[in-house]
């Protein structure tokens, strides 16, 4: 199999794994990662910034869910990527208090991930510079901080595209244990994070 179609078997493998994690499950393992992030000097130096800015997700299916650490730290800014085309990613600043809302009031671009013609209007652009720590999903990591995601390859070609303006940014992997793989199969398109935080680890290089 080339690198293409290993990749699509490891991501079969990767989802059915963590579709098996119950919801109390994913829901106490959610706050142990919230929870590491949160001692993490390298957050704790964000946090103690005038303006700390993150990327972060909104949990998609069986993700871990940041939320509890967004509750936590409510003063922070909080950017969300939007989906505009193929490998294109922008991200958008959305109040903490707007991202803990009850699901269904939030609006569509949180919590679907599809591509959209246009940024939402109501919501600010953020420039990667601005940046100071992206917390990054995934399917899987390995001992090396590589990740493998859904096969959009966004977070890659953004963190490629401004590499110059992400220098000092943390680039933090989260997951479950369970999704701690020995080796993610690498191209010259896959990017190197700094952290890995899961349940129970936290692997640097």
């Amino acid at each position: 199999m080339n690198i293409d179609e290993v990749k699509k078997s490891l991501r079969t493998d990767l989802l059915k794994k963590r579709s098996s994690l119950t919801k109390d499950f994913q829901a106490k393992a959610s706050q142990m990662i919230c929870s590491k992030l949160a001692d993490l000097p390298e957050i704790k130096d964000v946090l103690s910034l005038a303006e700390p800015y993150f990327s972060i997700f909104y949990p998609m299916g069986d993700e871990v869910s940041l939320l509890a650490f967004v509750k936590e730290h409510p003063q922070a800014h909080y950017a969300l990527p939007v989906v505009l085309g193929t490998r294109t990613m922008k991200f958008v600043e959305v109040p903490a208090q707007t991202l803990l809302l009850p699901k269904d009031e939030l609006d569509d671009f949180l919590v679907k991930p599809a591509k959209r013609a246009a940024l939402p209007d109501n919501y600010p652009l953020v420039s990667p510079k601005d940046l100071t720590a992206m917390l990054i999903p995934g399917l899987g990591f390995d001992q090396n901080l590589y990740r493998i995601g859904y096969g959009g390859a966004f977070y890659d070609t953004f963190i490629s595209n401004y590499q110059d303006e992400l220098k000092s940014v943390h680039l933090i992997g989260v997951g479950y244990d369970e999704q701690l793989i020995e080796k993610v199969p690498t191209d010259q398109y896959d990017r190197q994070l700094d952290i890995v935080v899961s349940t129970s680890k936290i692997l640097r290089l």
